[in-house]
């Protein structure tokens, strides 16, 4: 109750790019919006299914997206060039080729859909690689770019920014990338990767308890 509460969907910011016409054959799934305040413009092809997401200390830190489609893999390089990302992190099966300046792409594939990887230890043992080759912006996707990305992000988010706020960054990253981490089980398994992080028991609500007494059967 407490994540449907507080975590819905942000329906009341403007979608006019995301609902074009000429823009549906970009979009993997019509129900998962892209928000017009915050969306990443080409200088090129114009629309691409992306977010800006900001930090507590830094303008445009992370870019959130869906997986590029066969017909959008040009508009997703173009992004990451003009973007002048330098890192690319991949929570799904999705993979592509770099442009001559190096960009790592780093893929994690421990991550379902719908779901959460087993165990929290392998997971923020990537992101401590990640973080060794960290510059803004980050850009972060799975299939839609909601979910796995919206969960993998925030635990990167808080070991970056030493911010102990779950809620409030969920809340925050949601009114600039819609529908940001989908599952309630997800967002458990943020407070159980943020606690190894911050060397410090994490006050799970009696919500979470049965969840992550679950993955950690």
């Amino acid at each position: 109750l407490m994540f449907q509460n507080s975590l819905l969907c942000t329906s009341r910011i403007k979608q006019i790019v995301f609902s074009s016409r000429s823009n549906a054959p970009k979009n993997r799934y019509v129900d998962v919006p892209c928000l017009d305040q915050s969306a990443v413009l080409l200088p090129q092809n114009g629309y691409i299914h992306a977010n800006f997401v900001h930090s507590y200390s830094r303008k445009n830190a992370y870019i959130l997206t869906q997986g590029p489609l066969d017909s959008t893999v040009a508009d997703f390089w173009q992004m990451v060039w003009f973007s002048g990302a330098s890192v690319v992190v991949i929570i799904d099966g999705v993979d592509g080729q770099c442009s001559p300046r190096q960009i790592d792409h780093f893929l994690f594939l421990g991550w379902p859909d719908y779901d959460v990887p087993s165990s929290a230890v392998g997971f923020l043992t990537f992101l401590d690689v990640i973080n060794h080759d960290f510059i803004p912006p980050l850009i972060v996707h799975c299939s839609a770019g909601i979910g796995r990305t919206g969960a993998s992000s925030l635990p990167l988010y808080q070991y970056i920014e030493r911010v102990v706020d779950i809620r409030g960054i969920v809340s925050r990253m949601r009114c600039q990338r819609a529908c940001t981490v989908q599952t309630s089980k997800q967002y458990a398994f943020i407070h159980q990767a943020d606690a190894p992080h911050f060397g410090r028991k994490t006050d799970f609500s009696d919500f979470f308890y049965p969840v992550l007494l679950g993955m950690q059967k």
